[in-house]
């Protein structure tokens, strides 16, 4: 029998609200237009718009490879440029 693959459970959506009041994980939680920045970049360049890839385990992997390739981005854009 083959193996399945299972997505995790999905949390239940926040309140867009609730980001502005702060709290203990007000810092982890990312704003919408991060999470569209990031959809967006790896539509256009992490190639996420037409998968080459069949199955859902490929194309999970894909998506985690591109969301690794698009935080190297961000750090390199964070970190100060020394001259």
């Amino acid at each position: 029998m083959a193996k399945t693959f299972r997505l995790p459970k999905e949390e239940p959506l926040l309140n867009i609200a609730s980001y502005s009041r702060g709290g203990p994980r007000a810092a982890d939680r990312l704003t919408p237009s991060q999470i569209e920045q990031f959809f967006g970049w790896g539509k256009s360049v992490g190639g996420l718009r037409k998968t080459r890839l069949h199955g859902v385990e490929r194309t999970a992997q894909l998506m985690w490879l591109t969301a690794a390739a698009y935080n190297l981005l961000r750090i390199s854009r964070l970190s100060p440029t020394t001259q």
